[in-house]
């Protein structure tokens, strides 16, 4: 992923992490090795079903847990 090398590079650099979407369990292990910081946001775009968790109390859960 282009965005985890320039992080490498340009240790002024962050990244956004949406807690919504079914990949960022891994993706946040990943970045968590990473110099910057790290923005948790619930989720900032709608996508196609299946890609993402709904709103609501469990995606609630998950974001305090990444947080």
């Amino acid at each position: 992923m282009k965005e985890k090398e320039l992080l490498k590079t340009h240790k002024n650099l962050g990244i956004t992490l949406q807690a919504y979407l079914h990949r960022t369990k891994d993706d946040f292990k990943d970045v968590l090795q990473l110099p910057g910081s790290i923005r948790m946001v619930k989720g900032a775009y709608q996508t196609p079903k299946g890609i993402a968790l709904e709103r609501g109390m469990t995606l609630d859960t998950i974001f305090l847990d990444y947080l």
